[in-house]
Formats: structure tokens, C-alpha cells, sequence
């Protein structure tokens, strides 16, 4: 993941003037990072895959400054996530045992705290606001055909 943010960033960075560093880190442990260093964090469909969440969410609040923003993208609501459960529908549909998750799911901080939850969780960490909203991921496809047109880009 890195590499490519790296080559992203090195293809734009000369048009707007940016400096980026690099690192990976455990979002547990940004204990190399200053507290109040960050204007911003952004992480896309990670925290309900970190081990700790709340761990991460109390790094996040220190290192950020005051004013700061966070943005998580997390798996919502299982129902209103179709494109996620169409491989398991389909393999079940096929006689195909789907293997059993040692885990918990990915949609375990939804299950958990819901909105009003998840809101109250991050206010009590010393976020300022928190906005919670839900992005529908559905698939709409009428068939094979259509999901590899709109999907796939497939012709």
C-alpha cells in the first residue's frame, strides 16, 4: 500500500506544492508521532479491522491538534451492504460451504454500538463533533451481463 500511495503522491506531489512522509505504523501505537502534530487523519475501511479499536481511536485523538479531523470509513449496516454478501449467497446457492469465521465480522462496530453509539464512543475520547452517515454499497445488476458492464467494465 506504500508503494502505490507513494507513486500517487509522486506523480501530483510537484502540482501542489506538498511534502508527504511515509511511514508504516501500528494505528495501536503512534507513539513516535507528537501529541497534537495533525491537522487531519483519514482511514478507509480499516478500523474494523484493527485488533483494538479503541486503542487506535485514543492514538488518534492524542496525535491529532485541536480543531483536528478524523474520518473512519467503516462497514455500516450488513443489510444496506449487498455487494458484500453476494460470494457467500452465491456459494451457499451452489451447495458450497462457506468457511467458518474465527473472527468477528467486519461489520461488528455497526452491530455493536450503532450510530448513536459510535457517536457517543468517539465524543468520549475527546473528539469535538462526530458526523455519523451510511453510504449504501449495493449491487444493482440485473445479471452477469450488467455487473460486468457496470462493474467490470467488461464489453
Amino acid at each position: 500500500m506504500l508503494k502505490l500511495a507513494k507513486k500517487r503522491v509522486s506523480s501530483n506531489a510537484s502540482e501542489s506544492n506538498i511534502s508527504v512522509e511515509f511511514k508504516a505504523m501500528d494505528a495501536c501505537d503512534l507513539s513516535s508521532l507528537e501529541s497534537k502534530s495533525f491537522h487531519c487523519l483519514l482511514s478507509n475501511l480499516c478500523l474494523m479491522l484493527i485488533p483494538d479499536h479503541m486503542k487506535a481511536i485514543k492514538e488518534t485523538a492524542r496525535v491529532l491538534r485541536p480543531g483536528g479531523v478524523a474520518c473512519w470509513g467503516i462497514w455500516g449496516d450488513e443489510s444496506e451492504s449487498t455487494l458484500f454478501g453476494v460470494l457467500p449467497a452465491a456459494m451457499k446457492a451452489c451447495g458450497i460451504d462457506t468457511p467458518k469465521r474465527k473472527t468477528r465480522s467486519n461489520f461488528h462496530m455497526q452491530k455493536t454500538y450503532g450510530d448513536d453509539g459510535l457517536r457517543k464512543l468517539l465524543l468520549s475520547e475527546g473528539f469535538d463533533k462526530c458526523i455519523v452517515f451510511h453510504v449504501k454499497n449495493s449491487l444493482a445488476c440485473l445479471d452477469g451481463d450488467e455487473f460486468q458492464q457496470k462493474w467490470l467494465q467488461v464489453v
